[in-house]
């Protein structure tokens, strides 16, 4: 499991499918995120489609890539 800035997240397995599970303790939070990502469901961008929603915890699909925090500034080309 992987601490994160707002919650513990792991990739998991749920009926035969890779999802991602992020828990989270404070209801508030966990609200907010599921109202965002509900709300970019319809963009163009890339957001991961909910799976599951239950108090505490949000199963959502898996994105590949890196979180931008991953890396230095100077790898991500972000000047101060």
């Amino acid at each position: 499991m992987r601490q994160g800035a707002v919650g513990q997240v792991q990739l998991i397995d749920h009926q035969g499918r890779r999802v991602v599970e992020k828990r989270m303790a404070d209801p508030d939070r966990h609200g907010t995120e599921v109202v965002a990502l509900r709300a970019l469901a319809d963009a163009d961008l890339p957001v991961p489609e909910l799976v599951e929603v239950k108090p505490g915890s949000i199963l959502m699909t898996y994105l590949p890539g890196e979180r931008l925090d991953s890396t230095t500034a100077d790898e991500r080309g972000v000047r101060a």
